[in-house]
């Protein structure tokens, strides 16, 4: 058993959220390892001069967070870290076997490599391969492949210059990129109280303060964005109003000009990030075309098409396209000229569109089958969404559910992974569409998630 007792002192919240906070870190930093013993309730009490409901609300919702899990007689023991159990950071041998619906990838398919091999093919035979293999300045990428970015967004609804454009590694670096451009850590970041978990790594990363705002059915709040900007200096916010993530809302264009007009008035910062738009048979103009001078729109060829295709387009505001450079230059430097010689060979002759529009085929279909094998349970979908939104009956906590199904080799995300802060997460998983290899493997795994559903929750994973 580790002799772990947290510092919390001077930590400013409530003593139980301190204690979850210290643990947290340290799971993170490696100084709790997973399968570490945690003391008991009464001893860490009693090291740390608290009532013992204090740590036993502390080790409570640490366990709803998915830090912890206990056994019934033996104690209480540190789980695996949330974000090093996701397959992006586990090499391949560690997954074998396992249905991944999880991680939130598009499907792949044989004409992908045609495509990939035809364009590589394209790229060899060329006589102008050298710029390929150098530097190029500026870091923003070459005009060529620039023209391709703005092509590419005009096709899914924003108008953009050229100019504006930055060649980027995916839409989470061009997030990172126009944030080093626009914020100083300690700055607040505001954004939806469910999002992805890789904008609290980045917030993280660069010293600045994430608040999860409120949201309903038709996305984030804009009393909630008011009231933040009213009482606090907000310097930027970050949205996925399209094909959101974890929920799936397609947020309505009536509150679109909302926020926008919301960020105008206070001088806000706008980072849309569209990355699924191009699931989206229509939707609403986006944000930033209601406050293009304030309006960072990120977006990228990764999650449509091929997650190894690490290339996206970010769109600044007119004329501050060069304030780019700072970001580039302090993450990648640039984008691999050659991996963008291959998707502006595919925006060009059409290869991408072919992709996009294959893609959206296949997962109506897969869309239908967990339709129809989840019948029944309460879902969010898109016709042809990458992911579902799974509400959990009343017995079931998300953490729990994950935990049962990745004991059957069966992995989903637990809301907790998208809460910011201390919001109360829905009890939900998000359930990868793309992430199974096949079709008979995407109803295998749906099937488990339902016999386990289907079954009483064992008592020892009640919730108190």
């Amino acid at each position: 058993m580790t002799k772990w007792q947290p510092d919390i002192e001077n930590s400013g919240v409530e003593h139980y959220k301190a204690i979850v906070e210290a643990m947290g870190r340290d799971i993170a930093s490696g100084a709790l390892k997973p399968g570490e013993r945690l003391p008991p309730h009464r001893e860490l009490a009693h090291a740390l001069g608290l009532a013992v409901g204090t740590v036993s609300k502390a080790y409570m919702e640490a366990r709803r967070r998915g830090f912890i899990h206990s056994r019934a007689g033996s104690g209480t023991f540190v789980r695996e870290h949330p974000l090093r159990e996701r397959r992006r950071v586990r090499t391949d041998r560690e997954d074998t076997g396992r249905i991944d619906l999880s991680f939130n990838g598009p499907v792949n398919a044989a004409l992908h490599s045609e495509a990939l091999q035809a364009a590589l093919t394209k790229v060899a035979a060329s006589e102008t391969m050298a710029p390929f293999l150098q530097y190029h300045r500026p870091w923003l990428g070459h005009d060529r492949h620039r023209s391709a970015g703005s092509t590419w967004i005009e096709q899914f609804g924003l108008k953009t210059d050229m100019a504006d454009v930055a060649v980027v590694s995916g839409a989470q670096h061009a997030a990172s990129v126009a944030l080093i451009a626009t914020a100083t850590a300690g700055d607040l970041v505001v954004t939806d109280e469910l999002c992805d978990p890789s904008i609290r790594l980045l917030a993280g990363a660069l010293g600045l303060n994430l608040r999860g705002l409120k949201a309903d059915e038709h996305g984030l709040l804009p009393e909630a964005f008011e009231n933040a900007c009213q009482t606090e200096k907000v310097k930027a916010i970050i949205c996925m109003p399209d094909h959101h993530s974890p929920t799936l809302v397609v947020m309505p264009e009536q509150r679109r000009r909302a926020i926008a007009e919301i960020a105008r008035a206070h001088g806000v910062t706008l980072i849309e990030n569209a990355v699924y738009r191009p699931f989206l048979e229509a939707a609403p103009p986006p944000i930033a075309s209601f406050a293009p001078e304030i309006s960072y729109y990120c977006t990228s060829l990764s999650k449509i098409i091929a997650p190894g295709l690490r290339i996206g387009f970010l769109t600044a505001p007119s004329g501050k396209a060069d304030e780019l450079v700072l970001g580039m230059g302090a993450t990648s430097w640039m984008t691999p000229p050659l991996i963008a010689e291959v998707a502006t060979q595919w925006i060009e002759d059409g290869t991408a569109r072919r992709l996009v529009d294959w893609q959206r085929t296949e997962l109506a279909e897969r869309n239908r089958m967990a339709a129809e094998i989840l019948d029944g349970f309460t879902c969010s979908a898109l016709k042809s969404g990458l992911h579902i939104w799974l509400q959990l009956p009343d017995r079931w906590r998300a953490a729990t559910l994950a935990q049962e199904a990745r004991a059957r080799d069966v992995l989903v995300t637990p809301a907790d992974a998208f809460a910011i802060g201390w919001v109360n997460a829905p009890h939900a998983v998000r359930i990868s569409l793309g992430g199974a290899t096949g079709r008979e493997a995407l109803v295998a795994g749906l099937r488990i998630i339902v016999e386990i559903l289907g079954r009483k929750v064992e008592s020892s994973y009640l919730a108190i």
